[in-house]
């Protein structure tokens, strides 16, 4: 689940789905509703929505958020690893350049 078709015939490009995503589409092919995700893992359901519209900068430090990941990756039965790498490809391209 790292990676989806955008466009069509031979020009389509392959492109790494974010993190959100990701969560989303594991949960919706599990026909989980984004509330019965937040109770299963005792979240509360602006943290599920704000991983799935990758909104990070609402929720708190990252360790919280891998946490958060690695919970809800193991509900939905999925591999947290290329959700927590595309996470950190976000948070790394995020961070800003320090002024020497």
């Amino acid at each position: 689940m790292s990676a989806l078709i955008h466009g069509e015939g031979q020009g389509a490009a392959r492109v790494a789905l974010g993190a959100g995503v990701m969560l989303r589409q594991a949960r919706e092919a599990r026909n989980l509703t984004r509330e019965a995700v937040a109770a299963r893992t005792r979240l509360e359901l602006r943290v599920i929505d704000a991983l799935e519209n990758e909104d990070y900068h609402s929720l708190a430090a990252a360790a919280f958020v891998k946490g958060y990941i690695r919970s809800i990756s193991k509900e939905l039965q999925i591999d947290p690893a290329p959700v927590l790498a595309q996470y950190e490809q976000y948070v790394h391209t995020e961070e800003p350049a320090l002024a020497d």
